[in-house]
């Protein structure tokens, strides 16, 4: 497909979407990568957000669908939507070998595709990530017969073929909601962090490494936090991380430091995230927590120390 290709569909406020392999400026460009996107895991290859915003004006474009970079982000702008679908051939999720394909359409056209993993609306227009099913032996049976084992292919996509890609989720993906590049960088490393958190609890029975900017979110950065910067900056962010963040891994890692340091009389946690956690507490307790997180909320604040 060209790179320039243009559709015009019939809608009153979003009448342009331009499809990409990559991105505006190059067929094979990684500005529209997951990573690369304003809060993603590449801050020193981040893409500015002007001149995101800049294509966007030129090519009078509402929506840019693209692929290319294997990783799908679906992400909001101030004047457009970015939406790159990673894969439709190869898994794109842990634990979902199932490729995903982009459907831009009105809001009012039943889809014939089948429910999306998420979407985002613009005007009228309606942009969705929908999974694609196919035969997973038949696609293993035609990979192995080109690419021999141990091959640089079979390395580098087999395992993703049958598994999905392990360090990605639908929630991290999902940046189509409110336009805030800290709280996408909270979701992808939450997902990332929590079950590296909960393995860690469960084998030392405290905490030895570094996620707690992660674990304990607020609207303030952790001082020695690593780029991307992350945090809540408003309460419809707070409201989006619960909405579409790793929420049962989040609350099992939240429940487990509470149970550990019950059963040990004091936090699990150095005395230097003493503060962030209550910092946390007194955050979320402004939010109309669910009811999981107000206990949670709770049994931190009697397990912190009184001066």
């Amino acid at each position: 497909m060209r790179r320039d290709r243009e559709t015009r569909i019939d809608w009153r406020e979003a009448q342009t979407t331009h499809k990409n392999t990559g991105d505006p400026a190059c067929a094979n460009g990684w500005a529209f990568d997951a990573a690369h996107l304003p809060g993603g895991s590449r801050p020193d290859h981040a893409t500015d957000v002007t001149k995101i915003e800049r294509w966007f004006a030129e090519a009078r474009a509402d929506v840019f669908a693209c692929a290319h970079t294997c990783r799908p982000v679906l992400q909001r702008f101030g004047n457009g939507l970015v939406a790159n679908n990673g894969a439709a051939g190869l898994g794109n999720f842990r634990g979902d070998p199932r490729g995903l394909v982009t459907r831009v359409a009105c809001t009012d056209v039943t889809s014939a595709l089948g429910a999306p993993l998420y979407s985002a609306d613009l005007g009228r227009a309606r942009v969705e990530a929908v999974p694609m099913d196919f035969d997973l032996n038949e696609a293993l049976a035609a990979f192995d017969a080109v690419w021999a084992p141990g091959s640089a292919a079979a390395v580098s996509y087999r395992e993703r073929l049958v598994h999905g890609d392990s360090g990605w989720s639908a929630a991290a993906a999902n940046r189509g909601g409110v336009s805030c590049p800290h709280l996408h960088a909270l979701v992808e490393r939450q997902t990332i962090m929590m079950p590296r958190a909960i393995a860690e609890l469960e084998a030392h029975g405290e905490k030895r490494s570094h996620w707690a900017w992660w674990a304990f979110p607020t609207d303030m950065y952790g001082n020695s936090e690593p780029l991307p910067k992350t945090k809540l900056s408003s309460p419809a962010a707070a409201a989006e991380l619960l909405a579409r963040g790793p929420v049962t891994e989040w609350r099992k890692a939240l429940e487990l430091i509470c149970e550990l340091s019950e059963a040990k009389g004091q936090l699990v946690l150095p005395a230097a995230d003493h503060g962030r956690v209550a910092s946390f507490v007194a955050f979320w307790k402004r939010r109309a927590p669910p009811d999981w997180l107000a206990a949670v909320l709770r049994r931190l604040d009697a397990l912190l120390p009184r001066k």
